[in-house]
């Protein structure tokens, strides 16, 4: 649901149905700390996963419940109040540190290494359907948000020429843009700012 604009869609209208119904959701296969804020944010506020705990016998599991802390990161968000606004500009920054976080990690793997790139389309990806939800739920100025656009169609730019470099065998070069690609990733973070 970081990576892929359609699995967070589905999410949050499950999220959505299940408030409509009165009905609690539980959010299955939570794997890391950003997953599970983004289902907090998004007001799912039950989950099990990796993130929480693998599979255990039974008698272990008193023991680990003894021992159990819950993740700092999500007691913080879990007691913050966020507005509607807040919680979109919240949600903007973790699939854009998402999708950062993997062109980087993609980028710095040796070629037979790779499984995937991110979502390089800039339409496509989970910033620019955030960007296009937005603009139709008319949240945010008008003006904040084409600076917004702005800066996330510049990322994709550099991204796509650092890619052409990586792909034409041109690895060590491609890396050494990592900086312009880390300044342009700055620029949507500030254009982000202006948006709250």
């Amino acid at each position: 649901m970081l990576d892929d604009p359609s699995d967070y869609a589905i999410i949050d209208g499950i999220i959505g149905m299940s408030d409509s119904f009165n009905r609690e959701v539980i959010a299955e296969g939570v794997e890391t700390t950003n997953h599970g804020i983004m289902l907090l944010v998004m007001g799912c506020e039950e989950a099990q996963g990796y993130g929480i705990a693998k599979p255990m016998p039974a008698n272990d599991y008193p023991l680990w419940l003894s021992n159990y802390r819950p993740n700092k990161e999500w007691q913080q968000c879990g007691n913050k109040h966020r507005s509607i606004k807040e919680k979109k500009v919240e949600l903007f920054r973790l699939v854009a540190r998402q999708w950062q976080e993997t062109f980087i990690n993609t980028i710095q793997s040796t070629p037979e290494a790779i499984d995937h790139w991110p979502i390089m389309n800039s339409k496509n990806c989970a910033c620019g359907t955030w960007i296009k939800r937005a603009r139709q739920e008319q949240l945010f100025a008008a003006e904040s948000l084409k600076q917004l656009d702005k800066a996330h169609n510049a990322l994709h730019l550099v991204a796509h020429s650092l890619l052409q470099q990586y792909q034409d065998g041109h690895v060590d070069s491609a890396r050494e843009g990592l900086p312009e690609f880390q300044t342009s990733f700055d620029k949507i973070e500030s254009a982000l700012d202006r948006c709250e």
